[in-house]
């Protein structure tokens, strides 16, 4: 293994409208707010919910041999390494070859054993994000966004203050009388051009295949309108809180929350730390020499 420690990029997209609160209640337009970047307000998924989904997974599809009996009898089942482990992290089986445990890491508390884990994921950030307009659905991001992404700058061409760029395919040139522009939710800017480098973003960055139509329908905005379009255009979604005694709903429990809508696409990168540089805590003897 290198002692370079490697990461990989991977994208995401929602698939239903996602809500990762802050936590609690909080005056404002909605009641439930979503996590956002202090630096930038935008929306964002923490990497430790993102680490949390992808430990359950493995646990639940991952079956595995132990290294000292390849037999079919010795498959195991990691469940019970999913979550938190139970009570203290006594669960948590905490074996050298589980790839649940060694890949995100464990806590058992009577053992006064711990791990870190090998997966280190980051927080995920929104890349292409969808608006509705007056030409139907479009994908917005911002040259910052794309090069936070791992895009070179030089790629992409600036765009003029409060204007936008655009794929040809998109809009058609107006008449001298018309202003070239189009809307954003409630915000409408002009159009700088419409010869955003769309295959050059799809080449450097490798996007995955399947974002096609996310390719025709994209469009560059400037820095720093870029979270006042995303902020604008959340999904704010009504629910209301269910009294378990009678299954109905409980007088004056409506609330609101803010949720990333459907087909919103982010990006985050996951380091994969050297075993080599870990020491793999080994389990706790009693004064017999059994294991506990």
């Amino acid at each position: 293994m290198n002692d370079q420690e490697p990461s990989q990029c991977y994208y995401a997209m929602a698939l239903d409208p996602i809500h990762v609160g802050t936590g609690g209640y909080r005056l404002g337009e909605v009641d439930m707010t979503i996590v956002r970047e202090p630096g930038t307000n935008l929306p964002k998924i923490p990497g430790s919910s993102l680490a949390g989904a992808a430990r359950a997974y493995t646990a639940m599809t991952t079956d595995h041999y132990r290294r000292d009996n390849p037999e079919p009898a010795a498959k195991k089942k990691y469940i019970s390494c999913a979550g938190k482990g139970g009570e203290g992290g006594d669960d948590h089986c905490g074996e050298i070859d589980c790839p649940v445990c060694v890949t995100y890491g464990f806590t058992i508390g009577l053992q006064n054993r711990s791990f870190h884990g090998l997966a280190q994921f980051y927080d995920a950030q929104v890349l292409f994000f969808p608006v509705h307009t007056m030409v139907g659905p479009v994908w917005v991001t911002s040259l910052e966004t794309l090069s936070n992404a791992g895009l070179p700058k030089d790629k992409i061409t600036p765009i003029s203050h409060q204007k936008l760029r655009v794929v040809s395919e998109l809009v058609s040139k107006p008449d001298e009388n018309r202003r070239w522009g189009l809307n954003l939710g409630w915000l409408f800017l002009e159009i700088d051009g419409d010869n955003l480098e769309v295959e050059a973003i799809w080449e450097e960055m490798k996007l995955p295949a399947g974002l096609e139509r996310i390719q025709k329908r994209l469009v560059l905005v400037p820095d720093a309108l870029f979270s006042l379009v995303v902020n604008s255009n959340l999904e704010v979604r009504t629910s209301v809180s269910i009294d378990p005694a009678t299954g109905a709903a409980e007088d004056g429990a409506l609330f609101t929350y803010e949720a990333l809508p459907r087909s919103t696409v982010l990006h985050f990168p996951i380091v994969y730390h050297n075993p080599q540089h870990y020491v793999f805590p080994a389990r706790v003897k009693n004064e017999k020499g059994e294991e506990v």
